[in-house]
């Protein structure tokens, strides 16, 4: 939301300021200010222009051809309904406003944590459609949702991607509560100091039994495409399962290097998960 005066806070009426889009004097290169915005029964609902008496706004859908609008009256401090939504068919009735800045902050940031693997436009969604509200609200837009996912999962790996892997949800096998992060080995890169090389792997500790069993067959496959940024290869180490004489991928190890030595080093971690 922008830091201005939200409707029905304390003030002059005649204080209430044009959206950023309408404020005249702007030179090209300036950046547009946000434009205020409502939220009701899962609608949003835009600011489209400001009087000393009222604010009124319109659904976000009003370029589709959606005609609804709503009005805030400062002489009564209360909303009125205008036309009907053609965009969903939920009618808007007249209510008053609800700030839900704060409880919508601690929403996001929460969900934002806890499910690392759910994409931050799930987590907008999950908050500006989950609540069946019966007021008209003004929490977070769009954007300041995203922004806040992302830095809320920044702050909790403390900007670290390889921190992020060695911390729960992701470590977890889905709908399990059983790790499959085994290792994380980082060696000096003789040729780049600054730049280590990394051995980071996974497996099922379920599948780590198939490699205990005496005269094993074990097969390794890489791969040079589908990889991170950084890394150079992932090797995946599989199995001979002789209850379905099939192998069965059991380890997947990330590398960020091509040599001999880190081939050495992925058979040393694997031998020695099995002891």
């Amino acid at each position: 939301m922008p830091a201005q005066s939200l409707p029905g806070a304390a003030g002059h009426p005649g204080n209430v300021r044009p959206p950023g889009s309408a404020i005249t004097g702007r030179t090209r290169g300036q950046t547009r200010q946000e434009v205020s915005t409502c939220y009701f029964r899962g609608f949003n609902y835009a600011r489209a222009w400001a009087s000393s008496r009222k604010i009124s706004y319109r659904c976000s859908h009003w370029r589709q051809g959606c005609p609804d609008t709503m009005a805030f009256f400062i002489g009564t401090m209360g909303y009125t309904a205008g036309r009907p939504h053609t965009c969903r068919n939920v009618d808007a009735t007249g209510t008053s406003l609800v700030d839900v800045f704060s409880a919508v902050k601690g929403k996001v940031d929460s969900l934002a944590v806890e499910q690392v693997a759910l994409p931050a436009r799930r987590i907008w969604e999950a908050v500006f459609y989950g609540a069946d509200n019966a007021n008209v609200v003004r929490g977070l837009s769009e954007p300041q949702v995203l922004r806040r996912v992302y830095q809320a999962r920044s702050r909790h790996f403390s900007e670290d991607v390889h921190g992020a892997i060695e911390i729960p949800s992701l470590t977890t096998a889905l709908n399990e509560a059983v790790s499959l992060f085994e290792f994380h080995y980082v060696t000096v890169n003789r040729n780049n100091l600054s730049n280590p090389t990394r051995l980071i792997g996974w497996a099922h500790p379920s599948l780590i039994n198939l490699l205990r069993y005496h005269g094993t067959t074990i097969f390794v496959d890489g791969t040079f495409r589908c990889v991170p940024s950084g890394c150079k290869q992932c090797v995946i180490f599989m199995a001979h399962d002789r209850s379905t004489g099939l192998y069965e991928p059991v380890y997947y190890v990330l590398s960020t290097s091509r040599s001999g030595d880190s081939f050495w080093d992925m058979m040393h971690f694997v031998v020695q998960s099995t002891d």
